[in-house]
């Protein structure tokens, strides 16, 4: 009996700690990308400025930098809503006001950064970002980055809903679908390496 009860407690105590802080979606890898120079100033003011948005709005800017960029903010409390100052800087570029942005004008990289941000604004909740995320997905299919921080929100999903071994089972699957590399290896080592004590759940 006692051994049942502290069964319990442990997978209680690790149901909370995973869907508590929301970790699954909130893995950081920005360290791996310690060389741009953003990712240093945001780490020391987590301020959405307008140098963050420029490099997040050039088209030169590879999108596995774009993500760390992003993910710098969960490693500084962002000031105010950067997904919503993203969309002030990303309407006046397609004239529209921001309250009212129309984002199927948007294309795949545009989407993933809104949706992203918009996932790091929550908390990791994924509510919002996903459906963001998922069209991005749907505009640039073959985007190991975007795949790969989309699977992460729907293993946060699935973690939220109790079910961990569906939450490895959608970041392993991710790690492994044949896209093309324009996310370092080392990073996805990272993702899997943090989120690896949810594959107990599939035992």
């Amino acid at each position: 009996m006692k051994n049942s009860l502290f069964a319990l407690f442990i997978s209680m105590l690790f149901f909370t700690f995973v869907n508590g802080a929301n970790e699954i979606s909130l893995v950081k890898f920005y360290q791996h990308y310690s060389h741009i120079d953003l990712i240093q100033q945001i780490e020391s003011n987590g301020d959405f400025n307008g140098f963050v948005a420029q490099f997040l709005m050039d088209d030169n800017t590879p999108i596995d930098e774009k993500a760390a960029v992003i993910n710098a903010f969960i490693g500084n409390n962002a000031k105010g809503n950067i997904a919503e100052t993203y969309k002030q800087f990303i309407a006046r570029q397609y004239k529209e006001d921001f309250t009212n942005l129309n984002l199927e004008k948007l294309n795949g990289e545009e989407l993933f950064i809104l949706g992203y941000l918009t996932l790091i604004d929550d908390k990791g909740n994924p509510e919002k970002a996903l459906p963001i995320l998922e069209k991005a997905n749907t505009r640039l299919t073959n985007s190991s980055t975007i795949n790969t921080i989309l699977s992460l929100a729907k293993a946060q999903q699935a973690s939220d809903t109790g079910d961990n071994c569906l939450a490895w089972k959608t970041i392993e699957s991710s790690t492994g679908a044949p896209l093309n590399n324009d996310l370092d290896q080392q990073v996805i080592d990272i993702i899997v390496s943090e989120t690896n004590n949810l594959k107990s759940a599939c035992e």
